[in-house]
């Protein structure tokens, strides 16, 4: 049997993208399609992208590289 409504994952990679993750985000939440994990990876980012991605409304899982 076909799943009609399968789950889509959408992973992003980050490294001080300041000035594009908060929209970036907000382009994925605002899709009709509405089975979909957001997975942002930030790979030690010294800007401030990843508290724009921590205080965007949205269920959006987050993997911190150290290095």
């Amino acid at each position: 049997m076909i799943d009609r409504n399968p789950l889509v994952s959408i992973i992003m990679l980050n490294y001080n993208g300041s000035n594009y993750i908060e929209d970036c985000i907000l382009s994925i939440k605002d899709q009709s399609y509405d089975n979909v994990e957001t997975i942002v990876v930030d790979n030690a980012s010294t800007d401030d992208s990843l508290k724009k991605v921590e205080n965007v409304n949205y269920d959006i899982k987050i993997i911190k590289n150290k290095e």
